[in-house]
């Protein structure tokens, strides 16, 4: 018999820079697979679902290739109370989606002789724009975590969400439409209540690993750093702060509800006892 669910199926809400690792743990609850074996990327997990003897049931929004989906309406729809996810403390998620997606910005486009569209070529000068600029992507990334819960895509392709209405329905998506919301930045106690909630039982390295993170890229060659000033990190971001708060107190409620602790999610493999 596999793990307890909430669900048959899980469909993972992943704002870019939020942790892919967790993926693990969404193709662990959707698909019975150990989770003993790392799976860094869409491919890996929909290979590992199909060869667990378990039909791939959920997990991406859409598909495979487009797994950083913003939820609108139309996205949202078949998933209500399915949905998981991690969002990120708002200062590190700028400094590591500008790093990412802007001024390494180059390496998501082709290269050599492609003949490119004129579409590609306007998004490459844009990316690179902002990519040059981090005073100027950090007032346009304002707020937008809470926007890709309503669909709008993250900068240069969406815009700043300041927006009260925007805060009070993101806060109700994440309330009502989720069976999981978690932080990064509290990433061991939230797997140890992802894997409490869905029957998984104790946490494994796979779980609890970083991959694809901006620092390993760094140290690879793969991007330049971001050079972010202490002036920016501290910048108020009003509505991705309160959002950010409102998921602690979330979270804070669910891991009393399942009688869950540093110490306890410690005996499970989820931590060290501090």
């Amino acid at each position: 018999m596999g793990p307890s669910r909430i669900s048959p199926s899980l469909g993972w809400f992943h704002v870019p820079k939020t942790s892919t690792g967790f993926g693990t743990s969404v193709a662990m609850a959707n698909c019975n697979i150990s989770g003993k074996v790392c799976h860094t990327g869409p491919a890996y997990w929909h290979a590992a679902c199909n060869q667990s003897g378990t039909q791939q049931s959920g997990m991406w929004l859409t598909s495979p290739g487009a797994w950083h989906v913003p939820l609108n309406g139309k996205v949202l729809a078949p998933w209500r109370g399915r949905l998981v996810g991690m969002l990120r403390s708002p200062a590190e998620w700028k400094q590591s989606y500008f790093q990412d997606k802007l001024l390494n910005s180059y390496k998501y486009f082709p290269t050599g002789n492609t003949t490119m569209s004129d579409q590609t070529v306007a998004n490459m000068e844009k990316l690179a724009a902002l990519g040059a600029d981090v005073n100027a992507s950090w007032a346009l990334l304002e707020g937008n975590q809470a926007g890709y819960l309503l669909g709008i895509p993250p900068a240069p392709f969406g815009r700043a969400t300041r927006n009260a209405t925007v805060l009070r329905k993101a806060m109700a998506i994440l309330e009502e439409e989720f069976a999981f919301v978690g932080l990064t930045h509290r990433y061991e106690l939230s797997i140890c209540l992802f894997n409490t909630m869905f029957g998984l039982g104790r946490c494994t390295p796979c779980q609890l690993s970083h991959a694809n993170s901006g620092a390993s890229k760094v140290r690879q060659g793969v991007e330049r750093k971001a050079w972010v000033s202490e002036e920016l990190m501290r910048r108020p971001d009003p509505v991705d702060d309160a959002l950010i708060a409102f998921v602690e107190a979330l979270l804070e409620t669910r891991l009393r509800q399942h009688g869950l602790t540093p110490a306890r999610c410690a005996t499970l493999g989820c931590g060290s006892v501090r």
